[in-house]
């Protein structure tokens, strides 16, 4: 087997990505020969606004920096395979014009080793997928099929319509944040446009759960899933029915479910909240027995609700995906896995997460996998 270098989640954007191109030039550089592959999450396309070309973004993006366009085009001309696997926040990669683009872009004939994944890779016995599939709030209805602005999951979804236009970016990854802790840092951070934030924000909120009444809304999207598994059974050599058992340990979407997406985005909380306020001021106001019994009712259901689960996201993710890694070894006699998603590195035998190369607190993480199919956790 080729030596690979597996990272992810560089979240590449034209205004604010320079250290991450540096460093990535620099790896592909450093390491003539290795197959990269890029686990999804390479680039913000989630940052769009709906309906925009992510062909379009990706090029303007390449434009932007044209060091590494250079990086990618040397290292294809010298034989190393490049892939990039598609993630959630990069699902539109999928389109099927992205690749022929990229191609021009990079002035690379068309048998050039530039490879563009859904779901995942697989390399000898090691498997190589972004992990969103584990993920509730980002997993899609279906991995084999790209996504529409209807049908994107809930925490994309957010991004799009609520992160990107009302300018909120301290939120793009705060998917720990409760109601009490997100409202402290929005005065914190915006001071004055805090109202018209949150305004905005159950404008988006209501709305993203109104939607998953919508009947029907994904069987377009299941249907392109499921004519596409057999090919894709193929090219990983994986039987057919292996896949299925795959899918089926997929998380189910949150934004499929009213209740799920209600809960979710806090709106209990908040629901509870609002009534523990008006019924406590009733009760100071007219004495009213209804009121104050109101009041008690409201008071204990949000002493319950945070005590039984404070943070609805904490560590999930982490926890979700190591036990998928576990589940895919056992389906598909699979070595190792290295994932992505989480944007914290982890380790456990059989098992690495590359974290994030973009958003790395101490060094750029990134797995080196030698000729055996042995997983190093390294560090630029």
């Amino acid at each position: 087997m080729r030596p690979l270098l597996v990272t992810s989640d560089l979240h590449l954007s034209a205004e604010a990505s320079l250290g991450t191109v540096r460093d990535l030039t620099r790896l592909l550089r450093d390491n003539p020969g290795h197959e990269l592959i890029l686990a999804g999450d390479v680039f913000n396309l989630s940052w769009e606004a709906p309906g925009n070309s992510p062909v379009a973004a990706v090029l303007t993006l390449l434009s932007a920096y044209p060091e590494l366009g250079r990086a990618l085009r040397a290292h294809l001309v010298n034989g190393a395979p490049v892939v990039f696997v598609a993630g959630n926040h990069d699902a539109g990669l999928l389109a099927p014009e992205l690749r022929e683009a990229l191609l021009r872009k990079l002035e690379l004939s068309q048998d050039s080793a530039l490879e563009i994944a859904p779901w995942f890779v697989r390399r000898g016995d090691v498997h190589v997928e972004h992990g969103h599939f584990y993920d509730p709030d980002n997993a899609p209805a279906h991995p084999l099929a790209e996504w529409t602005p209807d049908t994107e999951p809930l925490g994309i979804a957010l991004t799009r319509r609520f992160v990107r236009p009302s300018g909120a970016y301290h939120f793009s990854h705060a998917h720990e944040t409760t109601p009490l802790a997100g409202i402290a840092k929005a005065f914190r951070v915006y001071g004055a446009r805090t109202p018209l934030i949150i305004a905005q924000w159950f404008q988006i909120a209501g709305k993203l759960c109104m939607e998953t009444r919508q009947p029907n809304r994904f069987e377009d999207e299941l249907s392109r899933g499921e004519a596409a598994l057999a090919g894709f059974a193929e090219l990983v050599q994986l039987d057919v029915d292996i896949l299925r058992e795959l899918l089926a340990s997929g998380a189910v979407p949150t934004h499929r479910n009213f209740r799920k997406t209600f809960m979710r985005l806090y709106f209990d909380r908040v629901f509870a909240s609002s009534g523990l306020l008006l019924s406590s001021a009733a009760y100071l106001a007219w004495k009213s027995r209804a009121a104050g019994i109101a009041s008690l009712l409201a008071g204990l259901y949000l002493i319950q609700s945070v005590q039984r689960t404070g943070n609805r996201y904490e560590d999930l993710p982490v926890e979700r995906l190591r036990a998928a890694a576990q589940r895919v070894r056992e389906l598909t006699a699979a070595k190792s896995c290295i994932f992505g998603h989480t944007h914290q590195v982890d380790e456990v035998p059989g098992y690495a997460n590359s974290g994030s190369f973009g958003y790395a607190q101490s060094g750029r993480p990134y797995v080196r996998v030698d000729e055996t199919g042995a997983l190093r956790l390294e560090r630029i």
